[in-house]
């Protein structure tokens, strides 16, 4: 929903290559969800944290840092590392590699001037939706992980305290 909003945003903004690249960007998700369907959990997510880090490495590279997608980034890296169906060196590998995108991003787009100069107002509008919708992701994300971590510990304190040849 969020990818189609921005995509119309981007086509009136007349920044067309960016209008495509959330059109593809719904695409790749829906192929990311049928992965996970199929319990191709580590593909799904890699394809996924991919996604996020070139979307927003070309955001930022076209309209500039100020435009704030940058900060989806920074929600890759808890997703990988929560993730219990993956190897620890792998996670951490992963993760310091969407931490070093990150500060590469800033380092060669944060001064930069975009090739495309989106008005005052819609790069401030772009700037606190980003914001926003980052804190609104993280917070889900949070929900979910806690939800998660509530459901195990009653699994867990039900087999302490469970026989399971009576279930009394």
């Amino acid at each position: 929903l969020m990818h189609g909003a921005f995509s119309l945003l981007f086509w009136w903004s007349g920044v067309p290559v960016m209008a495509w690249v959330n059109v593809a960007s719904m695409l790749l998700y829906g192929l990311c969800t049928l992965l996970m369907i199929r319990k191709q959990i580590l593909a799904g997510l890699l394809l996924a944290g991919a996604e996020v880090m070139c979307h927003a490495a070309l955001a930022v590279g076209l309209v500039g840092w100020d435009s704030g997608f940058h900060y989806y980034v920074m929600l890759v890296v808890p997703v990988a590392l929560v993730n219990t169906d993956t190897r620890e060196w792998l996670k951490w590998t992963f993760a310091l590699g969407v931490m070093a995108g990150y500060v590469a991003l800033d380092v060669l787009f944060r001064h930069a001037v975009p090739p495309y100069a989106l008005s005052h107002a819609v790069l401030n509008g772009l700037h606190y939706f980003n914001i926003v919708s980052a804190m609104v992701i993280l917070a889900l994300l949070t929900t979910i992980y806690f939800r998660l971590v509530v459901r195990a510990e009653g699994r867990l304190r039900e087999l302490a305290t469970t026989d399971p040849l009576t279930r009394l």
